[in-house]
């Protein structure tokens, strides 16, 4: 069983991944939550955002 279960859904023109990475890399929600929050299992949610069609 898990303490707690964390969704991160990005905003528009976001990206799954690099929304939340910091420009030296790092990924918080990999590199540094789980530290904070032990067991926790942290899902990121990716869908198009693009706010203009690059057509």
């Amino acid at each position: 069983q898990y303490p707690v279960d964390i969704i991160d859904i990005h905003g528009l023109n976001g990206h799954p991944f690099n929304t939340w990475t910091h420009e030296n890399g790092t990924l918080w929600l990999r590199d540094l939550l789980p530290g904070h929050l032990p067991g926790c299992r942290v899902y990121t949610y990716g869908y198009p955002s693009d706010v203009f069609s690059k057509s």
